[in-house]
């Protein structure tokens, strides 16, 4: 009698682990189908015709408007430009990254998990999907979409893909607006974009300016800095929505970027940070490294 109870027990063990097992392959699986239905959204609208980078593509590939488009430009971005831009460098359309690095996942202290993402970036119309996973307990881990889609701002993040929900931020114009920026704040990864009728830049000294990204009713503004060699070295706003409790606030909000290396005839950074910059001090909450970029 006792070992059929034993024998009972452990069937049921077996067939709730099967369960979970299905649970977890069915919601990565949803997850995965999210991804492609995002991502084609985007790609479809950057083949169409009349897409914006076809027009930045073509006028890029002459060298005389390539010249006087730069000239146009701020003292430091004429020479991030010359910086970041060989002879050989062609235009493209999108962008795709592979990262790896750490992600703190606590709001207050330092929770650091490593974190792998892979993200599709397009010019026009701008957009991007971050889909990362970050490592919560042995053999789990947190699936984590952050984009800006069809000028939609998208941010979830759940266990194994949607087991546990722990963040799902209903569309809204302050979401939008912040997806808005980290896609202007990441133009170190894309320079072309640089060139962007979009894009209005203003001098503010001999190594800064500013950049305003316009995207329909939606705008950005970010302030760039330069380093010696040229380059981006850090990207600054005044004020992006930062998640506390139930509710957005308004925060200092920015990056920085390091070891440039070309790829394509691009120099682009392969480590970056960013943080919130609090009373206290900067809160660096994702350091990452580049570990593959293709231009397309």
């Amino acid at each position: 009698m006792f070992m059929k109870i034993l024998l009972g027990i452990a069937c049921c063990l077996v067939i709730a682990v099967v369960a979970l097992l299905a649970w977890i392959a069915y919601q990565r699986h949803q997850w995965r189908k999210a991804t492609v239905k995002w991502r084609d959204a985007m790609t479809q609208a950057a083949a169409s015709p009349d897409a914006e980078s076809r027009d930045l593509n073509q006028k890029f590939l002459d060298p005389n408007w390539r010249a006087k488009a730069v000239e146009r430009l701020p003292l430091p971005v004429q020479r991030y430009l010359q910086a970041a831009m060989s002879p050989e460098a062609k235009p493209f359309v999108t962008v795709h990254i592979r990262q790896s690095g750490e992600f703190n996942l606590s709001a207050e202290g330092e929770q650091w998990a490593p974190f792998t993402a892979d993200q599709l970036t397009v010019l026009a119309p701008k957009g991007f999907d971050w889909d990362a996973r970050i490592r919560f307990l042995p053999g789990l881990k947190i699936f984590v979409r952050d984009a800006y889609i069809l000028r939609r701002g998208v941010l979830c993040a759940a266990l194994e893909g949607g087991v546990i929900t722990f963040a799902d931020q209903p569309p809204s114009d302050e979401l939008a607006q912040g997806e808005l920026m980290r896609f202007l704040a990441e133009l170190p990864w894309y320079p072309l974009a640089a060139l962007d009728p979009a894009i209005t830049w203003k001098p503010i000294d001999d190594h800064s300016a500013q950049a305003e990204l316009v995207d329909g009713p939606i705008s950005a503004a970010l302030v760039f800095r330069f380093g010696g060699d040229g380059l981006i070295e850090s990207v600054r706003a005044d004020a992006r929505g930062r998640t506390v409790g139930d509710r957005i606030e308004p925060t200092p909000w920015g990056g920085r970027f390091w070891d440039y290396a070309e790829f394509d005839g691009w120099r682009v950074p392969q480590r970056g940070e960013v943080a919130w910059f609090l009373p206290d001090g900067p809160r660096p909450y994702w350091r990452g490294r580049l570990e593959q970029i293709e231009f397309r």
